[in-house]
C-alpha cells in the first residue's frame, strides 16, 4: 500500500514529464490524468516559487489528531455539563485558557472525544447538561427488551 501523499506526488511528477519530456499538450496530459487545467498551472507556480522538489510535495503538512488523554476527557465533559451551547472550538480554547490541556490538543480531537461520547450535536450536548448522561443506551436496552417477547432463549423447532 501506497501512501496517498507518494501517488499524488507521482502523479504530478508524471504530469511534468509528459508535458516537459514528452511535449503532450497541457489538455491533452491533464485528460489522461483526469485533472484539470488549473490544476497543472498551480503546480507549475508552486514549482517555480518554491523549487522543484518543495513545489512537488502535499503543500499542507499533515496534522497529527492528538488524542485526548482521560483528564482532558474528563475536563471537556466538565465544560459540556456547564456550557453545552459551545462547540470544540469553544472548548479547547477554554481548555487552553486554563491550561487543562496540552498544547498540541487539537480542535479535532475536542470534537473526536464529544462524537465518542455522542456529544457532537448541540441537542445532546443540551440533553447531557440537564440530565448528567446521555440516555441513548437506555433507550436502546428499553427498546431491545420490549421487543423481545420471548427472553427464555428458545427456539421454535
Amino acid at each position: 500500500k501506497v501512501p496517498v501523499e507518494e501517488r499524488l506526488e507521482a502523479n504530478r511528477r508524471e504530469l511534468f514529464r509528459l508535458i516537459d519530456v514528452e511535449g503532450v499538450p497541457v489538455a491533452e496530459a491533464c485528460d489522461r490524468l483526469k485533472m484539470g487545467a488549473s490544476t497543472y498551472y498551480r503546480y507549475r507556480r508552486r514549482v517555480t516559487e518554491l523549487g522543484d522538489e518543495a513545489g512537488l510535495k502535499p503543500s499542507r503538512p499533515p496534522v497529527p489528531l492528538a488524542r485526548a488523554s482521560l483528564e482532558e476527557e474528563a475536563a471537556i465533559l466538565e465544560i459540556v455539563r456547564a456550557e453545552p451551547l459551545l462547540g470544540a472550538k469553544r472548548i479547547r480554547e477554554i481548555l487552553h485558557a486554563a491550561s487543562r490541556c496540552r498544547d498540541d490538543l487539537s480542535e479535532r480531537a475536542v470534537y473526536a472525544t464529544l462524537k465518542r461520547h455522542g456529544l457532537n450535536r448541540k441537542e445532546k450536548r443540551l440533553q447531557f447538561a440537564l440530565t448528567g448522561t446521555d440516555t441513548r443506551m437506555a433507550r436502546l436496552a428499553q427498546a431491545l427488551s420490549a421487543g423481545d417477547p420471548d427472553k427464555s432463549g428458545g427456539g421454535d423447532a
